[in-house]
């Protein structure tokens, strides 16, 4: 009986060992010492392994367990001192090995198992990819799109392991998940709870999160904005890492390479407007092997164009998404700026404001340009059809003075100075109704940001508000601008126009930014108006020098 005793504690300890064996040669194999993509890809597969191994061994350790357990049972059948023993050591063999099972790895079998198939089919593509880069003859857009390919399914594998360490961002609930898919009338009029990943962002070794906010009483709209603004956060952070490449080429990288982690919104009965709420994945690999191949951009040391008229001098500047580019003249006069492949750009005068009244501000949309002027009448609107060539005007508001002027494309918004308030007509023919500037400074120029979907307003103090227009609700953005004369925005920027330069502005929080190397140098004399074409370019209109200057490119 006692041989048979010591062979069953053999084959138990030998079993131990067996288990022990295979995890210490996995952890002496050499790793050589590689860079960039080979690097990454040699840590895919060593991380594949790693989880295949655990797997191995958690079987493992489960089968000498149970055959422990067996063992057990049929040696307490004997009566003798020596299998008494014999049953408390296998006893404290299964304790420690259960606890070994338990606590050391980072999940069950069956979970280590998906995620090292999961996982060798990434590092499958992942190879497949790197196979192609190598590749001679590749052009340099289609060796940056496989580059891009290559961040996407690196974030992806890590994704994979952040499931298994239980480090992977919390999200949002399955009731927000499944109404982003279908939205249904009760849930649009109840209230939902904001991630905590909004306020804060997950991080760790492996990936970088950017958030996305976007506001708007549409839906699809909000969900837009959010991602935009999750690009443009994007590219703030990673701008210092590549100083040299353009926004353009940095957009590009950053929305082939990402993935949405998570999204979520909320809805505001009371403004009956969405929060859209995205959140973006990046492979913190990007530096090495996206960010460092990214070509220069191109460094713009002057306008190209210098538009001037020694008769007259800007009084401001808009830029219709379709319509073209539009100067408002301290005299009234206004003109289309026509710029054309050959030969330099042309003022077209479209219409004069009467000497009676004093025009302010000028704004366009794809089919007409408004004037915001005031009188000894009050404000008045001219309003010029770009199509047909005719004008007309309408009395807004008796004995009141309007400065500034934005559209949205239908809806018109004015403010009031005097009476620190915002008015704004859903048409051209609705009446006219009131959003008090309250606790503010008297709220001056202002414009449409249209990927924002919101209204950017200057006061006389210098600060800057985003204002909702859905129910004129507004937030501080910037502080501290100085005198503001004309604002506009870019697909990335806020741009203030104040005194002799250009301000720009992050659109997440309104914090300055530097502005893109061809116009870190910007001064002018008075600079009374900015624009940004539908090509995102900027131009602007400097008082003193009588001159409209553009196009600098932004990106």
């Amino acid at each position: 009986m006692s041989s048979r005793l010591t062979r069953f504690v053999s084959i138990g300890f030998l079993l131990c060992l067996c288990v022990a064996t295979p995890h210490t040669r996995g952890q002496s194999a050499p790793i050589i010492a590689l860079s960039g993509v080979e690097r990454t890809m040699q840590n895919c597969q060593l991380q594949v392994a790693s989880w295949q191994r655990d797997a191995d061994i958690e079987i493992a350790l489960a089968v000498v367990i149970i055959i422990l357990g067996g063992a057990v049972s049929f040696i307490q059948k004997a009566n003798t001192q020596l299998a008494k023993w014999v049953t408390v050591g296998l006893g404290v063999a299964i304790s420690i090995l259960t606890g070994v099972n338990s606590r050391i790895f980072i999940a069950d079998d069956r979970t280590l198992r998906r995620a090292a198939f999961d996982g060798s089919s990434v590092v499958n593509e992942l190879l497949i990819i790197s196979d192609e880069m190598k590749d001679t003859s590749l052009t340099d857009d289609n060796r940056s799109a496989l580059k891009s390919e290559f961040l996407k399914k690196l974030s992806e594998f890590h994704s994979i392991g952040e499931k298994l360490n239980g480090t992977e961002p919390t999200p949002s609930t399955p009731q927000q998940a499944a109404s982003l898919v279908a939205l249904t009338p009760v849930y649009a009029d109840s209230e939902s709870k904001i991630p905590d990943w909004v306020k804060n962002p997950p991080s760790n070794d492996v990936a970088y999160f950017f958030v996305g906010k976007g506001y708007d009483t549409s839906l699809s709209n909000a969900k837009k904005v959010s991602i935009d603004d999750a690009f443009s956060n994007a590219i703030q952070a990673l701008r210092p890492k590549a100083p040299n490449a353009s926004d353009s080429a940095l957009l590009s990288l950053i929305k082939a390479s990402s993935l949405v982690q998570d999204s979520s919104f909320t809805y505001d009965n009371k403004t009956r407007t969405y929060a859209y709420y995205t959140l973006l994945r990046l492979s913190r690999d990007i530096e090495k092997i996206g960010l460092q191949s990214l070509p220069e951009a191109a460094n713009v040391q002057s306008a190209q164009f210098k538009v001037q008229n020694k008769s007259w001098q800007p009084g401001d500047l808009a830029a219709g998404a379709s319509s073209g580019l539009f100067v408002l003249a301290t005299d009234g006069g206004v003109f289309r700026l026509n710029v054309e492949k050959q030969g330099p750009p042309r003022l077209d005068k479209l219409f004069r404001v009467s000497s009676a009244y004093t025009a302010y501000a000028v704004a366009a949309s794809a089919d007409s340009v408004f004037v915001a002027a005031s009188s000894k009448l009050g404000c008045t609107v001219f309003k010029y059809g770009l199509s047909s060539k005719s004008l007309a005007q309408r009395l807004v508001v008796p004995n009141g003075r309007c400065v500034g002027i934005a559209t949205d494309g239908s809806a018109l918004y004015l403010t009031f100075p005097d009476q620190k308030e915002i008015r704004y007509l859903q048409n051209w023919d609705a009446s006219s109704r009131s959003w008090p500037f309250a606790d503010g400074d008297a709220p001056g120029y202002i414009t449409f940001d249209d990927v924002g979907h919101r209204l950017i307003v200057a006061d006389a103090s210098g600060k800057a508000y985003s204002v909702s227009t859905a129910d004129g609700s507004k937030q501080l953005m910037a502080s501290n601008l100085g005198s503001v004369a004309s604002i506009a925005t870019s697909r990335f920027h806020i741009l203030v126009a104040s005194g002799k330069k250009v301000l720009f502005l992050a659109r997440s929080d309104g914090h300055g930014e530097n502005p893109p190397a061809g116009l870190q140098v910007l001064t002018g004399g008075h600079i009374v108006g900015v624009a940004v074409d539908a090509s995102d370019r900027l131009w602007f209109a400097d008082y003193d020098k009588k001159i409209v200057e553009g196009p600098f490119p932004l990106s």
